[in-house]
């Protein structure tokens, strides 16, 4: 039996009140709001996409914002950028937030392509796994406490179709349990290294990336997250810390919370069941 929160909040560790961000796919959406709140809360942000255009057209005008270009796919890229960032704050980053995503929607066979799913699996897994990689001797410094800021915190954008594999969505659904699985895993890994792993688990967010699309799910459950909601449940994982137990996933939204609490309780057929039902259009069978 688990004590009462006001109990486990004692032995609550990593928690951040400041110090330095990197934020991928920052030009619009999740990234440019993730970075605009930390900005306003005096953090030190870093904030990266391969559109400087859209990246230049705001970050120039927020104070504690440093920019600049990065495409996920390329390690080297990756070890340039994290290096001369962290080189400007005390050799150390003390989160990385590994936003960075794109999708296509509709029929595997109908909407997709070899080259569609290839791009998803470079950016959505490749992406997360690279900047994972290149900021490991960064964050764990930061986490070591010969910084100025002590404390580091790995985040990864996840999605509720990382849940159960979601019809319309194959192929970003299963980019999505690869990021899942990478979290977990690295949240295990990494905790002798004093550093935090978290993913964040968003529905249908009204941003850019499915602005072309709409599937059946999107219609029956509705866009309802918003840029700020993802970028307020990463503020506030990032500003807790680590508690007992640790919790790993981030919902965002009462949606994917009892999709994720239900999907630990159901019998798999039933999952199948109800998560076909919700966002697939043809008939789903028992």
């Amino acid at each position: 039996m688990f004590a009462p929160k006001k109990y486990l909040s004692k032995f609550r560790s990593n928690q951040l009140a400041g110090g330095s961000i990197v934020v991928t796919g920052a030009a619009q959406g999740f990234g440019r709001t993730i970075a605009e709140t930390f900005a306003k809360a005096g953090w030190s942000v870093g904030a990266y996409d391969v559109d400087t255009e859209k990246l230049e057209a705001w970050a120039d005008s927020v104070p504690n914002v440093t920019w600049g270009a990065l495409d996920v796919r390329d390690p080297e890229a990756w070890e340039s950028v994290l290096a001369e960032f962290a080189e400007a704050h005390d050799g150390a980053i003390n989160v990385l937030v590994n936003n960075a995503g794109v999708l296509y929607a509709g029929d595997f066979i109908e909407k997709g392509s070899f080259e569609a799913d290839g791009r998803l699996v470079d950016i959505n897994v490749k992406g997360v796994l690279y900047g994972a990689r290149a900021a490991f001797p960064y964050l764990k410094l930061a986490a070591s406490g010969k910084t100025k800021n002590k404390g580091a915190h790995l985040v990864n954008l996840c999605s509720a179709a990382s849940i159960y594999g979601t019809p319309d969505m194959a192929t970003y659904s299963a980019t999505k349990f690869a990021v899942r699985g990478i979290t977990e895993a690295l949240e295990v890994e990494w905790d002798g290294h004093g550093i935090q792993v978290s993913d964040i688990l968003p529905l249908y967010a009204n941003t850019n990336m499915i602005a072309n699309d709409r599937t059946v799910g999107m219609t029956r459950l509705g866009v309802h997250n918003t840029p700020q909601d993802v970028a307020d449940v990463i503020f506030k994982a990032v500003s807790k810390g680590r508690g007992v137990p640790a919790k790993v996933h981030h919902p965002v939204g009462v949606q994917p919370s009892l999709l994720l609490g239900s999907s630990h309780m159901s019998p798999g057929f039933l999952t199948r069941f109800v998560n076909g039902s919700l966002v697939y259009e043809k008939k789903v069978r028992f």
